[in-house]
């Protein structure tokens, strides 16, 4: 299977059991391979039929969600500080600094619409079976 990260094709096994999913998650992050483990877990969390996530599948998921943009803002700080010491080529320093930016403001909006698409109706589904 692959997916389409920030205009990448990312190539990732089609995996839907949950172990094998958490496994290869795993291993991802072990790595540092964050987009990855994104692509990986996104259709996953999509096909989930009529279940809300578990305790570690969320936090696999925000983990991964969480370390993109985390690795993002890191690379975003560092250019900052190192663009006063490159000042003739600020142009590219700042157009750089927009796509990471450009970035990271792509992984929040996927995310939302992962939380809003799919996370939401089945746990408001979920909290409406436990009031009753």
């Amino acid at each position: 299977m692959s997916n389409k990260i920030l205009g990448q094709q990312i190539s990732v096994p089609q995996i839907y059991i949950r172990e094998d999913v958490l496994a290869v998650a795993w291993l991802a992050e072990q790595s540092e391979q964050y987009d990855d483990m994104i692509a990986l877990l996104k259709p996953y969390v999509e096909n989930k039929v009529n279940e809300d996530l578990d305790f570690e599948e969320r936090n696999i998921l925000s983990v991964a969600y969480k370390n993109a943009v985390g690795m993002r803002r890191i690379a975003w700080r560092a250019i900052k500080k190192a663009s006063s010491y490159y000042k003739k080529f600020s142009p590219f320093i700042n157009e750089y600094m927009n796509k990471i930016e450009e970035e990271c403001v792509e992984i929040c909006k996927d995310m939302l619409n992962l939380i809003q698409k799919h996370l939401l109706p089945k746990a408001k589904k979920y909290s409406q079976d436990v009031e009753s």
